[in-house]
């Protein structure tokens, strides 16, 4: 066998590794704000352990390689990648267990190589099953071999391990060779196996049948475990013989599920288009002069997230100094609940940012205060000093910041990656990631040459002619590069209105008055009510976005002014002091008294349900004209831009739209000067 590239001429071994490829890990990324799924597992085990009901599958044992008691009352199953990190803790905590429990614990290995993200694990299970030609034991040597030294599975350290434990080199050489087809139907049936038992990541463990996603820690694995000695406590009491033990605790588990081939993955087509991206605040692995950045927007309760961190600990092992990987929060599933988010940034700034984001995603469906401050004690870090850090404020404004970037940036769900600027969305096979990067670095080095700038500086030098946002889905591509080119029958409602409704244009605002960027739009559209005066109309119509708590308090504060005829003030009131009332340490009726406003109608109009509809119904309406909403967005005439453009980009849209109107013989008034209300 070529220990240097896998032998790709196994007819048997292609289509059937190609085929649990795509089971396994081919996950699309929905779009909208709503539609997005998380793991498709059955209840994961977090720590503390909460477990409601346990679901038990029947997981065969077959003839995988074993250690531990020869009649346990306890069976754990791993599936497992020799190249995967969370594996390799994730065997360390099996080690552990076995010397806790001894002979009362077995534990049978599968192999589950993610092959599009680690080239090495497929050659290294075969390898470790060559080793096993020559005895049990010499197998589970040479696992803990290549656990140890996941980051060189290349061929000669292959053949190099087997020496250090001592195996008689020729017959592993030869199985190799004569076994390779045998050893890839052997690991395609164990990932079959896998992916019949909905696992679809490493490691993934069976605890007498009982799922446990991910690399836990012992005392999660201890709880169950504890359990399920007492329940064979009991079966054994009543007569059950050791050797049926297992049968007889799985018997009326859940059988693994047939496997239906999914639709092959449509093939990549990378935007090579550079999008504004600032690193500003966020954390970083990696060198910050390094060729390469890639920016990573993410949620931890996204499952497609989930799966995209094995990605990135792949490209981190491959390109190591080359690579910057900066991370960014866009709740586009876990809405309000910055919980998950906060903790990250808190442990990152604790040093532990890599250990507690495994933690996160692994425990993503119930993650709790308590459950987090558990995990900082288990890291050897003060409780309060991690409550405190928390629940900073800046950490809140950072992940709302963050987030509205990412709508700003007109995505539509989470992963989604920026490397040096060029968007990949989705959680993509690795390839798609290094054929990019591989570009990229040839670029590096010939724009350094070219342009003489400092390495330090290359960053920044590619994001100076950046776009701020990407095109929208399904807009021609002829018409990518024009702004406002898409145009939507818009109506622009009985909402909140400046200007004269005859005006020969009309701008439609869906705004968020707790998003930085419709603040930024606000400002924009101030000046151009100064500059068009009758000859803009703009209509008001709100969206709070969901993960901005009070948005919505403050959409219906200005509704509310809107009743006496304030709604613009409020509307500037609230943009220009936006830092102080989205904390909530500012009411809005401090704003309602400043505007001299009568208090007791306001606060009656803010109760109002009718306003509230109001509210609820722009959105529907304006979710329903394009299927999902970024904030700030802007219809002139219909004509759609997202994000907070440069006046430049208006005022071209604006000027087509009034010549357009004077050459159907519609008058327009010259546009005068007019002193802005708005000041940011």
């Amino acid at each position: 066998m070529n220990y240097d590239s896998q032998n790709e001429n196994n007819g048997i071994s292609a289509a059937v590794v190609v085929l649990l490829i795509g089971l396994s890990l081919a996950a699309g990324y929905a779009l909208g704000y709503y539609n997005f799924l998380g793991f498709s597992r059955t209840k994961e085990v977090t720590a503390p352990l909460k477990q409601e009901a346990k679901e038990r599958f029947i997981v065969p044992l077959g003839n995988a390689a074993k250690k531990g008691g020869k009649e346990p009352k306890v069976v754990i199953v791993a599936f497992s990648d020799y190249e995967c990190p969370f594996c390799q803790k994730g065997d360390a905590t099996m080690d552990e267990l076995l010397k806790k429990y001894g002979d009362t614990l077995a534990i049978y290995h599968r192999h589950y190589p993610l092959i599009s993200m680690h080239p090495n694990a497929q050659p290294a299970a075969k390898a470790a099953l060559a080793a096993r030609e020559q005895g049990e034991n010499h197998f589970w040597d040479y696992h803990q071999k290549l656990f140890a030294n996941r980051k060189e599975l290349d061929g000669p350290s292959l053949l190099k391990y087997a020496k250090e434990i001592n195996l008689d080199i020729q017959k592993f050489q030869d199985d190799l060779k004569n076994n390779d087809s045998k050893y890839d139907a052997a690991i395609a049936e164990d990932m079959r196996l896998a992916s019949s038992l909905n696992v679809t990541g490493t490691p993934a463990f069976f605890v007498n049948g009982i799922f446990v996603s991910g690399a836990q820690p012992l005392e999660a694995f201890s709880k169950i475990i504890d359990e399920e000695i007492h329940l064979a406590d009991k079966l054994l009491s009543s007569g059950i013989t050791p050797s049926n033990l297992y049968n007889t605790i799985t018997k009326d588990a859940k059988a693994p599920t047939v496997i239906r081939q999914k639709p092959e993955r449509k093939q990549y087509v990378q935007d090579m288009t550079i999008y504004k991206v600032p690193i500003e605040n966020s954390p970083f692995d990696g060198k910050a002069d390094a060729p390469i950045t890639l920016v990573a927007f993410s949620d931890f309760k996204c499952g497609y997230c989930a799966k995209a961190e094995t990605t990135l600990n792949a490209l981190r092992d491959k390109y190591k100094n080359l690579l910057r990987i900066v991370y960014k929060q866009a709740l586009t599933v876990s809405g309000d609940d910055t919980l998950p988010s906060r903790a990250f940034l808190a442990a990152f700034t604790m040093g532990k940012g890599e250990e507690i984001r495994s933690w996160l995603y692994a425990n993503a469906r119930t993650l709790s205060k308590e459950t987090i401050l558990a995990w900082a004690k288990t890291q050897g870090l003060s409780e309060k000093k991690f409550d405190d850090a928390m629940n900073s404020p800046k950490y809140a404004e950072q992940i709302t910041s963050e987030t509205g970037l990412f709508a700003s940036l007109n995505n539509r769900g989470t992963p989604a990656f920026f490397v040096n600027g060029r968007v990949i969305k989705g959680n993509q096979p690795i390839g798609v990631f290094t054929d990019l990067i591989d570009k990229l670095l040839e670029e590096h080095t010939k724009t350094l040459a070219d342009k003489k700038i400092p390495a330090k500086n290359y960053y920044d030098f590619i994001q100076k002619e950046a776009k701020t946002s990407l095109p929208s889905e399904g807009s021609a591509q002829e018409n990518k590069e024009k702004p406002g080119a898409v145009r939507v029958a818009i109506e622009p409602g009985n909402g909140p209105s400046w200007g004269n409704e005859k005006a020969p244009v009309t701008i439609v605002v869906v705004s968020d008055f707790q998003c930085p960027f419709c603040q930024k739009g606000a400002a924009t559209i101030e000046k151009i009510k100064s500059l068009y005066d009758t000859s803009v109309r703009v209509v008001f119509r709100n969206y709070p976005l969901p993960f901005h708590n009070m948005a919505k308090p403050a959409a219906l504060a200005a509704l509310s002014a809107h009743k006496q005829n304030k709604f613009w003030e409020m509307h500037n009131l609230l943009f220009q002091n936006q830092k102080e009332w989205k904390t909530g340490d500012v009411s809005m009726e401090t704003y309602a008294k400043q505007l001299g406003l009568d208090v007791e109608k306001f606060k009656a109009a803010m109760n109002d349900p009718a306003l509230l509809k109001d509210i609820e119904d722009d959105m529907a309406y304006t979710t329903g004209l394009t299927g999902s909403v970024g904030t700030p967005t802007f219809y002139i005439n219909g004509r759609k831009l997202e994000g907070a453009q440069p006046l430049e980009i208006f005022k071209q849209v604006i000027d087509e739209e009034i010549a357009a109107a004077s050459a159907q013989g519609k008058k327009t008034k010259p546009a005068k000067t007019r002193k802005s209300s708005l000041a940011i």
